[in-house]
């Protein structure tokens, strides 16, 4: 091989070192870059970062370590790194969120069957960091939970002596603790047969499981859901007696986004019939519906031991997945929602994620919202859409 053919491969080479450089340039003064993301460009921020952190450079270890991560969420290695350079840095809770996002990006590997074996050498020991980590905030959890035990036991001791001073205690202790269930619960004891107070019209976005959701539609407050034969709003909740199986939508027509967040909180008082259920309904389409003449939309609804997630379309009904949940009890408040994200949908139930599932046959989900209500009488005391700015 002669001296101008290794002349030949050492300029492409310069050349492709140049070309990257340029687009790692390109990369960082653009941002995040979503589906145009480039592995190639996360590897090199990757051995960036490790030479950063060989010489204790741990910001611009970490710049580089969330850039790489954006560029190729499926590279384990940056999030695994990322908890170790936040440890160097004195920051436990972001090293703990560090090694769970690793551990979770791993756990998916391992679904797929393209985990490696440094990735499940390296999963021990996040997970032996995340049982260390986490101590604390455990023991914090398990004094707060206590705490909030007591805090009840008391308020149930005052529910037949002293029951308004026991609903304003709770109403404070819902805006320490919102959505939580016990207290929830003994809320609608102590409101059956009078005004049902409703939670305030606005709610902190970093209260819920979606980022980014800064506007809320009180659907429920403004009377979203026209009132008729079935529907009707008493003592500020909204009451629905139907025998069959209805759908009410808003008007005017509320619009769920791709991303959204969509909530109630009910009460069966009696079943009408075998099959009775209560659900949200959204990602209504309009226009396929005057196409095909049949439903289309999505709903998530409780029945007596089960969440259902379901997709109507061309005519049919199809249940998409489902979760077992303790019995629902008649005359006291369950809480439903929905978390949607593209065509994702995660479904909560007493403030726990029963269901992640993404809907076939749509690419996202944006639509009008409403109700599903089938065979009972039920009250909604809270229904709420909440949306991007």
């Amino acid at each position: 091989m002669d001296g101008s053919g290794i002349g030949r491969r050492g300029l492409r080479a310069a050349r492709w070192v140049a070309g990257l450089a340029a687009a790692l340039a390109a990369a960082l003064a653009a941002g995040p870059r979503g589906a145009r993301a480039d592995p190639e460009v996360a590897r090199f921020l990757l051995a960036e970062a490790k030479k950063a952190i060989a010489l204790r450079e741990h910001d611009e270890a970490v710049a580089r370590l969330e850039r790489a991560r954006t560029e190729d969420p499926g590279l384990v290695e940056a999030a695994y790194l990322l908890g170790q350079v936040h440890e160097k840095r004195k920051d436990p809770g972001q090293a703990l969120a560090a090694y769970r996002a690793f551990r979770d990006a791993c756990r998916e590997q391992e679904r797929a069957g393209t985990l490696d074996k440094r990735a499940a050498a390296w999963l021990k020991k996040a997970e032996a960091r995340i049982a260390a980590l986490g101590r604390g905030e455990r023991e914090l959890e398990a004094l707060a939970s206590a705490f909030g035990d007591r805090v009840l036991a008391r308020l149930r001791q005052w529910k037949e002596s002293e029951p308004d001073l026991a609903l304003l205690a709770l109403e404070q202790f819902l805006r320490a603790e919102p959505g939580h269930a016990g207290a929830e619960r003994l809320r609608g004891e102590l409101t059956d047969g009078g005004d049902l107070a409703l939670p305030a019209a606005a709610l902190d976005p970093r209260d819920v499981p979606l980022r980014g959701l800064e506007r809320w539609d009180d659907i429920l407050r403004r009377r979203g859901i026209p009132s008729g034969d079935e529907v009707s709003y008493q003592r500020g909740a909204l009451h629905i007696e139907d025998d069959g199986g209805s759908l009410f939508w808003t008007s005017p027509r509320t619009q769920g986004p791709e991303t959204f967040f969509y909530e109630t909180d009910f009460r069966v008082t009696k079943e009408l019939g075998a099959g009775w259920l209560v659900g949200l309904a959204f990602a209504r389409d309009p226009d396929a519906e005057a196409r095909s003449g049949a439903s289309e939309f999505v709903a998530a609804f409780a029945l007596k031991r089960k969440v259902v997630l379901m997709r109507a379309a061309g005519g049919r009904h199809v249940d998409v997945a489902e979760a077992a949940i303790d019995p629902i009890v008649p005359s006291t408040w369950h809480r439903l929602a929905v978390a949607v994200k593209d065509r994702k949908v995660r479904v909560f139930f007493e403030g726990r994620q029963v269901l992640n599932s993404s809907i076939p046959g749509r690419d996202g989900l944006a639509g009008e919202v409403g109700l599903f209500h089938q065979r009972c009488v039920a009250d909604l005391r809270l229904l709420r859409l909440g949306t991007e700015r």
